[in-house]
């Protein structure tokens, strides 16, 4: 029996060519979303229609996108799960209220070690899943001195992840596995070409972190209601 692996997708080139790489190195792969958006991009169009691109617009975890990847054309099980709550309480709502401070925030280490990496082991856990893979450029090391697993860069030296998965625990970081750790993003796009997957995108859409490709309405909810508060607050409002 092959060896069960739950690959986290997010409709980006990266997290495609993983799950293909974890299929084709013999693994019986699941392909995995978790959703966090409320928005109207879960669109029905169809990825593969040259004028239907909802994705193109944002390439950070697209329903769609990803269940199109999958049963489409890697031909792999889709599971999707809802944590759009846990995503606005733990990811927008802080990173909100940060940048209304005048502080930088940093959305992007929350949403990928408190609600993606946790979520997927979570949904392995629960599909009887060892292993969890994700797109990222990283590989994990084992110290013998400490006696635990670290999270260390991948090939490729313009991606560095190593910053989102500083706060996994060392029994976290040992299930995760990282199939472009030896891999450039050129290669990786490479790969995507050659086997279109994505057919009206040559290149396929890049996988941008997801709070800065927000289109101007999802800002605009994102501040209206504490900026509401703060004018009524203030008496400033005209």
């Amino acid at each position: 029996m092959n060896k069960r692996v739950l690959v986290g997708m997010s409709g980006g080139v990266d997290s495609a060519v993983s799950a293909l790489i974890m299929k084709q190195s013999g693994y019986d792969v699941t392909g995995a979303i978790i959703e966090i958006w409320d928005s109207e991009d879960s669109s029905e169009c169809h990825p593969s229609s040259e004028n239907a691109r909802p994705w193109s617009e944002r390439g950070c975890c697209h329903v769609p996108m990803v269940r199109y990847l999958c049963e489409e054309v890697l031909e792999i099980p889709f599971v999707m799960v809802d944590r759009r709550d846990d995503f606005r309480k733990k990811v927008m709502d802080p990173f909100r209220d940060e940048y209304l401070k005048a502080l930088t925030p940093n959305p992007c280490v929350t949403c990928n070690a408190r609600v993606k990496i946790h979520e997927l082991i979570a949904l392995a856990d629960s599909l009887g899943i060892e292993m969890v893979a994700t797109g990222h450029y990283a590989r994990k090391v084992y110290s013998p001195v400490t006696g635990q697993y670290h999270v260390a860069k991948g090939r490729d030296p313009g991606e560095g992840p190593v910053l989102f998965f500083g706060s996994l625990k060392s029994e976290e970081i040992a299930r995760l596995v990282w199939p472009l750790s030896d891999l450039t993003k050129e290669e990786v796009r490479k790969l995507a070409r050659d086997c279109r997957f994505f057919p009206s995108c040559e290149n396929g859409p890049k996988t941008w972190e997801a709070l800065f490709c927000l289109r101007d309405k999802n800002l605009e909810v994102l501040f209206l209601e504490k900026m509401d508060s703060f004018l009524e607050m203030k008496g400033e409002r005209g």
